[in-house]
């Protein structure tokens, strides 16, 4: 992004150009200097751990990126022997959105195989044990109001960064807690293929109404990555203030007096990231001062590029002609 000025972050709904942008998809807050340090090592966690990128990214908002997928894409729905699919034009080309192009562009890795949504009996033993203070017996209904603030944060960074909603981010949906999970567990959720049906199905239904909008402009400057963004056409990512860690605080010392529980898988996953802050003491998960960032694009890995004037075949149906790693030859600006 060439832009040298990014707007602060918000928690309301934006308007540009008529068209409304809704509290979703934010950022979350992972500079452990904005947070008491009861929150430190969640932080480290999450920004440590395959959607640190995703959480974190972008600094701000192209307006014109965005409406350049929201409005020319159309959407694909996936079935048992295909992946969704997005394909949006831009200067009379078409560009096709795959879950291993999503994968890239929010740096989530490259898993070779996704693991079904965890049983309700397993999702209810870890609640149980990270201290959930609320009824199970119908995991769909949980709320993360009902954890320790340390956890509440965990869920809450997830649910708002990832789901298909604009309100009641107190719901820990079937998705947020499969996340959480996987996080913890060394599984991979197919959370790309999930994205692309989340936009696919809001675009479908209204046009007028952009959710996943950080997500959007990093799609978008992957696929495009020589085009610069001029400051005038940029909006703030969404993101909590730094005063919800005094909300969780307040909710967390009414509820829960015992100490926070950490799975000992979370004390290993920290020892191998991040040893430097977390190996000295595996009992106590002693901390220096370092605080991890996330990885970096790879810059070799390229996009699919889908010619918009490719000819039909004799049997009338369309063959596209795919120009495999090529992005944008020359800059230009948004």
């Amino acid at each position: 992004m060439a832009a040298t000025h990014f707007p602060s972050p918000t928690n309301k709904n934006l308007t540009h150009n008529g068209v409304l942008f809704v509290t979703n998809n934010y950022s979350a807050i992972l500079d452990k200097s904005k947070a008491p340090s009861e929150f430190h090592l969640i932080q480290d966690f999450l920004a440590s751990s395959s959607i640190g990128f995703a959480l974190t990214e972008p600094k701000a908002i192209s307006a014109k990126a965005v409406m350049q997928i929201w409005s020319t894409a159309t959407y694909t729905p996936g079935t048992s022997n295909a992946q969704p699919g997005l394909t949006f034009s831009y200067r009379n080309d078409l560009y096709e959105v795959t879950p291993t192009t999503v994968q890239r562009a929010l740096h989530l890795g490259s898993p070779t195989s996704f693991t079904s949504f965890f049983s309700e009996a397993v999702l209810r033993e870890f609640f149980t044990k990270i201290g959930y203070n609320g009824d199970m017996t119908r995991m769909g209904r949980l709320v993360r109001t009902k954890l320790r603030q340390e956890w509440n944060f965990f869920f809450d960074s997830i649910g708002k960064c990832f789901m298909n909603k604009s309100s009641n981010f107190d719901a820990l949906t079937q998705a947020t807690q499969n996340i959480g999970y996987s996080l913890i567990y060394g599984s991979d959720v197919n959370i790309a293929s999930m994205l692309i049906d989340s936009i696919g199905s809001r675009i479908t239904e209204n046009r007028e109404t952009v959710y996943f909008g950080s997500f959007l402009h990093l799609i978008f400057t992957y696929l495009c990555p020589n085009v610069a963004f001029q400051d005038d056409c940029l909006l703030p990512v969404f993101q909590n203030t730094p005063r919800s860690f005094q909300e969780y605080m307040l909710k967390g010392k009414q509820m829960f007096q015992d100490d926070v529980v950490y799975p000992e898988q979370v004390r290993q996953l920290l020892r191998q990231r991040l040893p430097t802050v977390y190996g000295l003491d595996p009992r106590t998960l002693i901390q220096r001062p370092v605080v991890a960032t996330p990885s970096g694009s790879n810059p070799s890995t390229k996009p699919k590029h889908v010619s918009k004037h490719s000819k039909p075949t004799s049997d009338g149906s369309q063959q596209q002609s795919v120009v495999k790693h090529t992005r944008l030859a020359k800059s230009v600006r948004l």
